[in-house]
Order: C-alpha cells, then structure tokens, then sequence
C-alpha cells in the first residue's frame, strides 16, 4: 500500500473514532497536497510538518472545509479556540 492511501486510510478511521464524516478521496488529496505545494513526506505532527485541518475545526474532512496547514499554526488555532484550558478538555466552564 502506497503512502497516499495508508495516510487517507488511517485519516478516514481516526475521523470516524472522533465521530467525523471524512468524504476525502485519493484524489483530493492529491489535489490538496499540490495546493499547499507540499508533499506527502512533508505531513505529520510535528513542528515544520503540515497536517490535514477543517475549517473553524467543524464539519466534515470533505472537498472545501479542509486544508493543509503548518503544524504550528493549527495547534495556535486549537489553543486559541479551547475555552477551558489546558487540562480541562470536555469539562464545562464554571
């Protein structure tokens, strides 16, 4: 199995495990990685890596709410959006 569909495969499971519709294609992610000009050994988690992001972190991983953007600024995105701090995740605000 080549590394493009073990990514949109393992992508598609971790989605479904979070309760997200995940409609993306081979193809689309071919598109995708060619947008941000990157390649596929540039993905991953870790700093100066880009991963696959929705939009506002909402909806589904479908052909226009998603992109890939650099690692960093996604986590920024995340901190920035997370209302209950560091630790408190699911919990309610008081």
């Amino acid at each position: 199995m080549n590394r493009y569909r073990r990514y949109i495969n393992t992508k598609r499971a971790t989605s479904k495990q979070r309760g997200i519709p995940f409609s993306l294609t081979l193809s689309d992610l071919y598109v995708l990685l060619y947008m941000a000009r990157i390649g596929i050994s540039d993905v991953g988690k870790r700093n100066g890596q880009y991963v696959l992001s929705r939009f506002d972190d909402e909806g589904a991983y479908e052909r226009g709410n998603v992109r890939f953007q650099p690692c960093e600024e996604n986590s920024r995105e995340a901190m920035m959006g997370n209302t209950y701090g560091i630790g408190n995740r699911g919990r309610s605000k008081k």
